[in-house]
């Protein structure tokens, strides 16, 4: 199983800021902070609705980045882009 790292973000576009695995080991990119991410914007994001979580934000972004990451912790998982390229 693949380990959710910075080297994930080399080739990312410039709007992403953090990455996060979901429940499957599917991982996706997002165009906030992980301090920003609400758990409903996560879930959201990974088609995971619930009737009781309001939709993201209109500006909201996400990304697939791959699959068959490390689900130890998924809930948790969520890590800022530390250097973006340029």
């Amino acid at each position: 199983m693949k380990k959710l790292t910075q080297a994930d973000f080399k080739d990312a576009p410039n709007w992403v800021e953090s990455a996060s695995i979901n429940s499957d080991g599917t991982c996706y990119f997002h165009n906030m902070e992980k301090s920003l991410l609400m758990p409903y914007q996560i879930e959201a994001a990974l088609g995971v609705w619930d009737m009781n979580y309001i939709a993201p934000e209109p500006n909201y972004i996400q990304d697939l980045v791959g699959i068959g990451y490390d689900t130890t912790d998924w809930q948790n998982s969520a890590i800022d882009r530390e250097v973006k390229t340029l």
